[in-house]
Order: structure tokens, then C-alpha cells, then sequence
């Protein structure tokens, strides 16, 4: 990926729009996987998120759950 910051926006629970950069894009059997926070601030949240469709209008980020 580029040194271009790249954010992407998701909607949450209750509806909000919640922007992300895009820290990490890697491609791993076939799924991309996104490593994503909401700030660069020290104390922030990350996201590993996995991503669905091929086209720019088509995309659905989807956060990875802990399958424990």
C-alpha cells in the first residue's frame, strides 16, 4: 500500500458513521484482511476487518470476530 493515508467509513450499531484509517491491506488465502483505527492517537481502537467484493461500490468491510 501507499504512504497516502487511506480512510474508510463504516456504519456501527446504532447507525453512526465511523471513519477509519487504513493502516495494513494484506491478502491471505484468497481474503483481504484490513488492519484499521479510528485516530492516531496513542489510545486509540484497532480494527481487523475483512473485506467482500471485488468493485469500489460493491466493497462491505466486516470486522473480524475472536472465534474463542
Amino acid at each position: 500500500m501507499d504512504k497516502k493515508e487511506q480512510k474508510i467509513s463504516m456504519t456501527g450499531d446504532l447507525g453512526e458513521t465511523i471513519e477509519l484509517i487504513v493502516l495494513e491491506k494484506t491478502e491471505f488465502n484468497g481474503c483481504v484482511y484490513i488492519l484499521a483505527e479510528e485516530s492516531e492517537d496513542d489510545e486509540t481502537m484497532a480494527y481487523i476487518l475483512t473485506q467482500s467484493g471485488e468493485e469500489e461500490t460493491d466493497i462491505v468491510y466486516s470486522i473480524v470476530e475472536d472465534e474463542k
